[in-house]
């Protein structure tokens, strides 16, 4: 089977070395890159400030972790910047410990276990906050309320998370609207396409070329796709929202 998650870059969040060498141990085993270690939770808030990374494994006993606010924290940073936290206990761990970490595996554990858990967190959901913004953006755009505005905005907050999702659509933007609204892959392209054309038929020609410019082709008088995703999801990404 493909590793789905080899060259992914982990940061290891472990309070002694021991810790970090069985991590560095598992990374291997999966094909992770390791970006880095930390020894407690402030120093893994610094890092993650200056460096991107995918995932974090982070142990349960690391110094200065909060208890079920390692999430919101990360939460909190922007969306291309926002790794999977997947938990490390050790086997003795209660289970008021293990009840306020999820996902959790307990040490020692297997590849596959590991892989499974990171299945379950990866990629890592877009922010309801972003999807709002792609939203009003497209209703300035003249985009009416309906269910292909909806695909393409959570589409745009994928985008301001990483900028190539919209280099393949079929590969990286369809299946993610097919685990978020629970439909077919293929259910998506055209209701979003139809809408783009409608809208920049009948939408706000004026706001339209504003966030536009002169990107829009003039001779098809409307944008693809992949340039409506990629443009919503920069203003979104830059703040200009």
């Amino acid at each position: 089977m493909e590793n789905a998650f080899k060259g992914k870059r982990v940061l290891l969040a472990f309070p002694d070395q021991k810790g970090i060498c069985e991590a560095e141990k598992l990374a291997s085993a999966l094909a992770l890159e390791c970006a880095g270690s930390v020894k407690s939770f402030d120093e893994a808030a610094g890092f993650l400030k200056r460096m991107e990374c995918d995932f974090v494994f982070m142990s349960v006993l690391l110094p200065m972790l909060p208890v079920q606010k390692a999430d919101e924290y990360i939460f909190d940073l922007p969306l291309y910047k926002r790794p999977a936290i997947l938990y490390f206990a050790p086997e003795n761990a209660g289970e008021i410990m293990l009840s306020a970490y999820h996902p959790t595996v307990t040490l020692p554990c297997r590849t596959e276990e590991t892989v499974a858990a990171m299945h379950k967190i990866y990629p890592v959901r877009v922010r309801d906050a972003d999807v709002q913004r792609a939203n009003e953006i497209l209703s300035r755009m003249g985009f009416p309320d309906q269910p292909a505005r909806n695909y393409i905005a959570y589409a745009c907050a994928l985008s301001v998370n990483d900028r190539n999702v919209v280099r393949n659509l079929k590969r990286s933007v369809y299946p993610a609207l097919s685990r978020a609204f629970s439909k077919k892959e293929t259910a998506f392209q055209d209701p979003m396409r139809r809408l783009i054309d409608k809208t920049f038929l009948l939408g706000d020609i004026e706001n339209q070329y504003k966030l536009f410019g002169n990107s829009i082709d003039e001779t098809r008088g409307k944008p693809t796709i992949s340039q409506l995703i990629a443009l919503v999801g920069e203003i979104i990404r830059m703040g200009k929202a």
